[in-house]
């Protein structure tokens, strides 16, 4: 499955402004297709209802836009490293994907279609095929079906990424040739937090309701972490081992050292504790978390607040 159009708009951003012209002529369609009946025939306050209108609108094309951008960063990456093995398998891969590529897609489409069974249960009840319905139905499943097109290439590409970063030439005291690879991964992270911060338009009304976070956190979530901690796996398994090594010739070293030579075992006993307390991660992990934390703890506070509030109120 060649990804023709995601060449063109990695390749050319001037024509990302597309993706905001489709945005729009997608919210005015649904908006249109909303109101072509008299008002009531939804169930939807009409806050509500704009706020779902919006994110309906709003994220496949996000999805769209973020595939574009972190697609011509990733052949950015590959480009400097022409040299290395998995340069050209990540060249092969970033804008095409594999017939098995269809199932997470359908998959996709049919957990969107699930998240409407009120809606299929009332058709099926009265085959009364109202235009809100209709627009509520296909809205869930594009958003999913883009949600999987964007795991589905994403975490194949990092599986590849993964590899390069264990060929990337660099050592314990000089990481300068694996930052490139540290910001992709710190850009695949920011497009699922830039996602899971669309999920509140859907409560424009101030309601909350549990379905609308619930699978988009626990989908979400994991997804991060795994999108930013994959490509950098090959890294860390690299770093392991040259700490190993280091390690090794040093405790060589030492055994050849006199024991009159306090300088020099004081010296070579201090590089040790350095190597080992190197971290082999090319991340700060305790300043992404806290970053994460600041991103994530605000809607998450939002929903529990919203929680005790309705418990509060039955009773």
């Amino acid at each position: 499955m060649r990804l023709v159009w995601l060449r063109t708009l990695a390749t050319k951003p001037g024509r990302r402004w597309w993706l905001l012209i489709g945005g729009l002529a997608t919210l005015v369609l649904y908006l249109t297709l909303w109101n072509w009946v008299p008002a009531g025939a939804s169930d939807m306050s009409p806050r509500h209802a704009t706020g779902t209108l919006l994110m309906f609108s709003v994220m496949p094309w996000y999805f769209l836009f973020c595939m574009a951008f972190l697609a011509s960063r990733t052949a950015d990456l590959a480009d400097a490293r022409p040299e290395l093995p998995s340069t050209l398998v990540l060249n092969t891969q970033l804008y095409r994907l594999p017939w098995w590529a269809t199932l997470p897609l359908l998959a996709g489409a049919v957990f969107g279609a699930d998240q409407n069974h009120y809606i299929i249960s009332y058709w099926r009840d009265t085959a009364d095929f109202r235009p809100a319905d209709i627009v509520i139905f296909v809205g869930n499943i594009i958003v999913w079906t883009s949600v999987a097109l964007v795991l589905t290439w994403r975490i194949r590409l990092s599986l590849t990424l993964s590899k390069l970063g264990g060929e990337l030439p660099f050592n314990l005291y000089d990481k300068t040739s694996v930052l490139p690879m540290r910001k992709l991964a710190t850009y695949d992270l920011l497009v699922v937090v830039g996602a899971l911060a669309l999920m509140p338009l859907q409560a424009l009304d101030a309601e909350f309701r549990l379905v609308n976070y619930f699978w988009g956190m626990l989908i979400g979530l994991p997804a991060a972490a795994i999108l930013f901690l994959l490509p950098l796996s090959g890294i860390r398994r690299r770093m392991q081992t040259l700490k190993q090594a280091r390690l090794e010739s040093l405790r060589l070293q030492l055994k050849g050292l006199a024991k009159d030579d306090t300088t020099t075992l004081e010296s070579v006993c201090a590089h040790m504790d350095r190597v080992r307390g190197m971290s082999n991660w090319p991340v700060d992990l305790k300043l992404v978390t806290r970053l994460v934390s600041y991103l994530v703890i605000p809607p998450l506070a939002w929903v529990a607040a919203a929680i005790v509030e309705g418990w509060v109120e039955r009773l």
